[in-house]
């Protein structure tokens, strides 16, 4: 885990944190707080956040290398705190980027780029993905605008791809929380079959290999099993936003069950992608995933 260390609200100056060997790092340098920023540091080691596990299956949880499935982040930068902060810079990668933050209520945070200029504002985002963001940003150094009252946790996600990362069928991924799986090829892949067990919502969102969002293509609540077809010829991730048991399997072959989302790439001035939600019930909602801050918004729900 890479360290930074924050100045308090109280003026005191922090110690300088530890970095890892990544060359892309920025410099070490103190974050400026804002305005009620309160204790801000992030000295907190973790397990990694949302990271996937096993070489054809995976139960979710954390273990050895054998157990990994696709590409993982060995190394996030976790950024943590008290209040309003402004953090040191970070340095996005090509590739996807995701932001692991906690809470996801009471919470607003800003991605803002080495010009001041905001890439994303994550707020109702945060509850729409149940914490694990992806930000579609291009490479560069950024900073995170963070604005609540409460204690905050946030963890930059860059999965590293090497080889043997490579997603093929038959693949299953399994757990809890929120968790991304890639790189797929979606070009062996017909379907993913989901299996979610618990109460609460349920979102399976489609991303190239670049990290900018396609689709999504599955969004239910409750206890249900679906097949879902996938048409996508290319190298992808796919990120799940849960909070009970849930289990996908990539399959060779076709689904019973449409994507619930059109294909439609995020821009910068908030692009949207619709998509209906498979409740019991039958009655569809439309979500949209826009660039530009908290725009992905469901009117049945969280998704």
């Amino acid at each position: 885990m890479r360290r930074r260390t924050f100045v308090t609200a109280c003026g005191i100056t922090a110690l300088a944190g530890c970095f890892g060997a990544d060359e892309d790092d920025p410099d070490n340098e103190s974050a400026q707080p804002a305005d009620g920023q309160d204790n801000v540091s992030d000295g907190n080691e973790s397990g990694g956040g949302n990271e996937s596990g096993g070489d054809n299956e995976s139960d979710g949880e954390a273990g050895g290398e054998e157990d990994r499935l696709g590409a993982t982040d060995p190394d996030p930068i976790e950024y943590s705190g008290s209040g309003n902060a402004r953090t040191e810079p970070f340095a996005a990668r090509p590739g996807l980027t995701a932001l692991d933050v906690d809470p996801v209520t009471g919470m607003a945070v800003d991605v803002v780029d080495s010009q001041g200029d905001v890439w994303r504002s994550l707020e109702w985002d945060l509850r729409n993905y149940q914490g694990l963001v992806p930000v579609d940003i291009p490479q560069g150094q950024y900073t995170l605008e963070v604005r609540t009252d409460r204690d905050w946790t946030i963890q930059v996600i860059q999965p590293e791809v090497g080889d043997g990362d490579l997603v093929t069928p038959e693949a299953t991924l399994a757990g809890t929380e929120p968790k991304y799986l890639g790189p797929v090829d979606f070009s062996e892949v017909g379907s993913v079959a989901i299996d979610h067990a618990g109460v609460g919502e349920f979102s399976l969102k489609l991303y190239d290999l670049s990290g900018e969002y396609l689709q999504e293509l599955y969004h239910d609540q409750g206890i249900f099993e679906a097949d879902v077809t996938v048409d996508y010829g290319g190298q992808g991730w796919l990120v799940v936003a849960a909070s009970s048991d849930w289990e996908i399997a990539v399959q060779s072959d076709g689904g019973d069950t449409e994507p619930t989302g059109t294909r439609q790439s995020e821009d910068d001035g908030g692009g949207n992608s619709s998509g209906s939600t498979n409740t019991s019930g039958g009655t569809g909602t439309n979500a949209s995933d826009n660039r530009s801050g908290d725009n992905e918004s469901d009117g049945g729900g969280l998704f």
